[in-house]
């Protein structure tokens, strides 16, 4: 990405949605930038939920570990302690123990204050072992690649 440095002077950064500046760059090209950057990792993690749930329209988007602790959550109605408890059962090594229908009863029960809502997760290696992503709201397969994506970075570069 181009560096801020690189920017053509008097002209205009133009706000992009969210917390996005976009950027005219001396070779011409437009280059978002994030407004607002952490290299607190919990700070990063927060910022990134919080900018994909409200990218993709959900009620809720919460990164836990893998003993279905939260790391890190967008702000939301629904408790991120409870999704990220159901993390590892639904989709960790235990899925098999306990079966996806007791899975499935539970998260309904859990979602069921909030109006309900269709539920993706998935389990990746984010470098520092097994995390787990879950959302609650219409996710279209591949939406949560570039918040993974963006979770990968912030723990291979910040302390």
């Amino acid at each position: 990405m181009t560096a801020m440095t690189d920017t053509i002077p008097d002209f205009p950064t133009f706000k992009g949605p969210g917390d996005t500046l976009i950027l005219l760059t001396a070779d011409g090209a437009l280059r978002e930038r994030r407004r607002r950057r952490s290299t607190r990792t919990e700070e990063a993690l927060n910022l990134c939920l919080r900018d994909g749930a409200r990218r993709l329209g959900l009620k809720a988007l919460v990164l836990a570990d893998d003993l279905g602790l939260p790391l890190a959550s967008a702000p939301s109605e629904v408790d991120a302690r409870t999704l990220a408890a159901w993390c590892p059962l639904a989709v960790g090594p235990a899925r098999q123990k306990i079966g996806q229908g007791s899975v499935a009863r539970g998260l309904t029960a859990a979602l069921r204050p909030h109006g309900g809502g269709k539920v993706r997760m998935r389990r990746f290696n984010g470098g520092v072992g097994a995390l787990y992503l879950c959302a609650v709201g219409r996710t279209p397969r591949g939406a949560l690649d570039d918040v993974q994506r963006t979770i990968e970075r912030i723990f291979s570069t910040t302390d």
